[in-house]
This record gives C-alpha cells, sequence and structure tokens, in this order.
C-alpha cells in the first residue's frame, strides 16, 4: 500500500485564514475612515494650517503697515495682536519713533 500524500490545503485552514483577513480588513477600514482616523485627521490638518496661513498674513500686513508708518515718519503704535501662545505684540520699550539718518 502506497501512502497517500496530502498536497493541499483543508478546508478549515481556508477558512481560519478568510476569517483573519476580514478582521484585519475590519481594523484597517475602521483606522482609515474612523472619527478620529486618518481622513478626519488630515482634514483637520488642513483646516489648522488654512487658520494659521491667514493669521500669519494678517501679522505680516500689520508689520508691514508699521514699516510704512516709519518710513512716512509717524508715530509707531502698539500692535496688540494675540497671538496663539496667548501674549501681545509690542513694540520693545525703548525704541524711538523717529528715524535717524545714518552718516559715514
Amino acid at each position: 500500500m502506497k501512502k497517500q500524500q496530502n498536497r493541499g490545503i483543508t478546508l478549515v485552514a481556508l477558512i481560519v485564514t478568510i476569517i483573519i483577513l476580514i478582521i484585519l480588513a475590519g481594523i484597517s477600514v475602521n483606522f482609515v475612515l474612523g472619527e478620529n482616523g486618518l481622513f478626519g485627521r488630515a482634514l483637520q490638518a488642513r483646516e489648522d494650517y488654512i487658520q494659521a496661513e491667514k493669521e500669519e498674513q494678517e501679522t505680516f500686513n500689520a508689520l508691514l503697515a508699521e514699516i510704512d508708518k516709519i518710513g512716512q515718519g509717524e508715530q509707531l503704535e502698539e500692535i496688540t495682536k494675540d497671538t496663539p501662545a496667548g501674549d501681545k505684540v509690542k513694540k520693545p520699550e525703548g525704541w524711538s519713533n523717529t528715524t535717524e539718518a545714518i552718516s559715514d
């Protein structure tokens, strides 16, 4: 009598493999599409970036306006825009409100 050799996988092994793959697929879909998933965090990061860009542009425009005033010989005003850290941006004490020509 010849011994029969098993060269395939059993039905039980196939079913176990399929169940494991279904579980992994469910976890992956929840990670990507869930409430705090990958796409949700990416959208929040985009919104945060756009808001930070607007705030930076506003601060930049305010500083440009102050530089223009200095160039025209006007008084400096205190900039009291709130920063993200909650601080106020102000003119440093000791700065003069006039400009002087530098001579050699």
